[in-house]
């Protein structure tokens, strides 16, 4: 449900109360210039999390704490925020298209990159 969810919207889940294993981070997260405070890095992980299939868990509230450090979205310029969403919700709509219209079989995987299920969307 949430892929298909994600796929019509867009919508990036909460990372405030998500919880993934190093590993995937590490697979998802891309690697940026030391110093670079794009905000890409969180529109960039959502997209490669949810496109390789990958599937959270989360923990029952939110880490609300996590927001207020010097640097954060909110003390950047809003022109940065507003063009890095548009890059994301570009990609977004190219995989759906790809898996839409191209009737591409989706796998979803475990933690471990092991398949646990497929889908035709």
């Amino acid at each position: 449900e949430w892929f298909s969810y994600w796929l019509d919207t867009g919508f990036m889940f909460s990372d405030q109360a998500s919880c993934v294993s190093r590993r995937v981070y590490l697979e998802c997260a891309p690697r940026y210039p030391k110093g670079s405070r794009l905000m890409n890095h969180v529109t960039d992980f959502t997209f490669n999390f949810n496109s390789r299939g990958y599937l959270a868990y989360y923990v029952p509230m939110l880490a609300t704490y996590g927001r207020m450090h010097p640097g954060n979205s909110g003390d950047r310029i809003p022109g940065e925020v507003h063009d890095e969403s548009e890059k994301y919700l570009q990609k977004v709509f190219d995989f759906r298209k790809k898996v839409l219209d191209g009737h591409e079989e989706m796998t979803f995987i475990d933690r471990e990159g092991k398949p646990v299920s497929k889908r035709r969307f």
